[in-house]
């Protein structure tokens, strides 16, 4: 049985704490930001709402060294890992739009 959870929406974010990006199963549920999302990291870590053993390991791994780079530097630019870019950055509850080739 194969439990891993597929997180292939990517939304980067930059506010007055930093810089986040935050991994989603599909755009639906990058658009409702009262959901937990699945995997989130920040400069203060990296932090799942799944069973470790579901995130996949190549998602789990991109997320470790991003926050190793937001842990020594919060605002740094990772917008290379973006998928998809929030249509307004002044809301977070607004449809997302892919960023070249993403779906």
């Amino acid at each position: 049985m194969n439990d891993v959870v597929e997180l292939p929406v990517v939304v980067v974010t930059d506010d007055a704490f930093g810089t986040r990006v935050r991994w989603y199963a599909n755009v639906d549920e990058a658009q409702q930001p009262w959901l937990e999302h699945p995997l989130m990291v920040d400069a203060h870590g990296v932090i799942t709402h799944l069973a470790l053993h579901r995130v996949p390991p190549a998602v789990l791994a991109v997320a470790n060294a991003a926050f190793e780079t937001l842990r020594t530097d919060p605002g740094a630019n990772l917008s290379h890992l973006a998928t998809h870019r929030r249509v307004n950055e002044l809301h977070s509850a607004t449809e997302l739009e892919p960023i070249g080739g993403g779906s």
